[in-house]
């Protein structure tokens, strides 16, 4: 099910470059049961997992991972926690990808390493996973751990925006607005910034008084249908507006 992220934004800074890279929460915090699974030391030295995790499974795999990421019910162990992050992220549990990007992103446990970290939201985002989709944009859009690219800045918060992630919709307004031709798109920008503001962003309020004598009072007036018509599907239909967001999706994995 598709649901609108709705509350509260706050004030968001306009301005991507100044925007700090780490913009969501941990994934799933809080799902772990806190079961407590005995970790056994091989003769050569290596860790052994318990044998009852059914490796099947990559939710219970995730939910183990996050016992001991946190230290739920057991002592928290985050060099245990990234192999079963990883085996359940190879076995394609996007919370588990978007975790492994998290961890390598902010050095949890382990050294940063932002080309890491881009390869695993890459992994999570490509699966339809919105934070990751979120992180990437950003990586993408300051050149942090991947080549910096405004055509996949624009396609991955444009992948966000169209799921009802509404903490990118200004990002993404700021990208079509100042990006260079062929990625620039001042009505489709005023629709992003009329969506966010409707959904309370101050900042992006601030924007469309700025910018609407830029564009034609036509391009305005179709801006703020499509913005209403997107809030109207997410907000009460649950299902994602028909229109595109400025890359083609076809182009964005080039």
């Amino acid at each position: 099910m598709m649901n609108l992220t709705v509350r509260p934004i706050g004030t968001v800074l306009m301005l991507l470059y100044m925007s700090p890279l780490i913009a969501c929460g941990w994934w799933g915090d809080g799902e772990s049961d806190g079961a407590e699974d005995e970790i056994v030391i091989t003769a050569d030295g290596r860790e052994k997992l318990p044998e009852n995790i059914d490796w099947s499974d990559s939710q219970r795999l995730f939910e183990q991972a996050e016992a001991y990421r946190m230290g739920t019910g057991l002592e928290k162990e985050i060099k245990k926690a990234i192999t079963l992050y990883q085996e359940a992220a190879l076995m394609g549990h996007s919370g588990a990808s978007y975790t492994l990007g998290k961890i390598y992103a902010e050095g949890v446990g382990v050294a940063k390493d932002p080309v890491i970290a881009g390869g695993w939201y890459r992994l999570a985002a490509g699966q339809g996973e919105v934070h990751s989709q979120h992180h990437l944009a950003q990586m993408y859009a300051l050149g942090t751990g991947v080549p910096k690219s405004e055509r996949l800045a624009i396609y991955w918060f444009g992948e966000a925006a169209r799921s009802g992630h509404a903490e990118v919709f200004p990002s993404l307004a700021q990208l079509l607005w100042t990006s260079e031709k062929p990625y620039q798109d001042k009505p489709l920008a005023y629709m992003w910034w009329t969506l966010a503001a409707r959904l309370g962003d101050v900042e992006s309020q601030k924007r469309i008084k700025q910018t609407a004598s830029q564009i034609t009072s036509q391009q305005r007036t179709s801006a703020e249908e499509r913005a209403a018509e997107f809030y109207v599907r997410f907000r009460y239909l649950e299902q994602p507006p028909q229109h595109s967001h400025g890359v083609d999706r076809s182009s964005a994995q080039k």
